[in-house]
């Protein structure tokens, strides 16, 4: 099933360049790459589509990606338990 299935033709690449984006943020490149092509293929000037593809193509990981996770309030906000 797609997710662009019940839209008309020609209005399916902003959603599926928003659910690449969201794909590749998420860690699901291939994933990302897929649903980015079809966008691309539905619209060939589509800009986030072509962004996603650059991020892709440059292997460019999402911007939480190696960072250590956050295991409380008070380790993401250290002033917030000084209140």
């Amino acid at each position: 099933a797609s997710i662009s299935a019940p839209l008309p033709v020609g209005r399916a690449a902003s959603p599926l360049a928003a659910a690449a984006y969201l794909s590749w943020y998420s860690g699901r490149g291939a994933q990302a790459r897929v649903l980015a092509t079809q966008a691309a293929e539905e619209d060939p000037h589509h800009t986030l589509a072509a962004l996603v593809l650059e991020i892709l193509a440059a292997s460019c990981p999402p911007p939480w990606a190696g960072r250590e996770p956050v295991r409380s309030l008070q380790d993401a906000h250290p002033a917030a338990s000084d209140a």
